[in-house]
């Protein structure tokens, strides 16, 4: 409870950065928790993953490199995202109204200024993801029929039949309940893949 509470507000928060940043910058709510166009430091115009249902994910970022989620939110120190200066970040989180007593309770640590740079990343990025693994999708209106409190529309159903028949062909890859295998699959929209389109052949 105590790790989550800590996360839910280092995400909002842009304290972590030099820039005015927060995870929820690149992760808002109200966007199911993505962006879906982002030109990286590559020059690569790329859609920024969601954070939903992490829990159940056996490999993070877009082509699986990751196997272990609080290491995601390490990169976001660096130069690309947050911009980090770590010198600061002590200061502004020692001088904070609530984040002495957050860290203490969660992590029991009395003073984030004795954790090293690497420590201190570590410990906010396990409660970071602590926080994300509460992100779940489970109240949906698809969650409530299959709870029998609520039926689908006439226009709803079709798109049902489309989505788990060969006519949409849709449920192969996506099936229930997560709506994912969870396996990484070429759809064919490339007949030549280079760049980012490589996908698995980059890891």
């Amino acid at each position: 409870v105590e790790g989550v509470r800590l996360g839910r507000m280092l995400f909002y928060d842009n304290i972590l950065s030099s820039n005015g940043l927060s995870c929820s910058s690149c992760h808002p709510q109200n966007q199911a928790f993505a962006v879906p166009f982002r030109v990286n430091s590559a020059g690569d115009t790329v859609s920024i993953p969601p954070v939903v249902n992490l829990a159940w994910n056996p490999e993070f970022e877009w082509i699986g490199q990751e196997p272990i989620l609080e290491h995601v939110p390490l990169a976001d120190f660096g130069p690309e995202f947050f911009n980090t200066n770590m010198d600061t970040l002590v200061k502004r989180l020692n001088a904070h109204s609530k984040y002495p007593q957050y860290f203490h309770e969660a992590f029991n640590v009395n003073d984030v200024a004795v954790l090293s740079d690497d420590e201190l990343q570590r410990t906010i990025a396990n409660a970071i993801v602590q926080f994300m693994r509460t992100i779940i999708s489970d109240d949906s209106k698809f969650d409530k029929v299959s709870r029998h409190e609520t039926a689908f529309t006439a226009e709803e159903m079709d798109g049902a039949s489309i989505f788990y028949t060969e006519r949409g062909d849709c449920f192969h890859c996506h099936g229930t309940p997560l709506f994912t295998n969870n396996t990484f699959n070429n759809t064919g929209l490339d007949s030549v893949l280079t760049g980012q389109n490589l996908g698995r052949y980059l890891y």
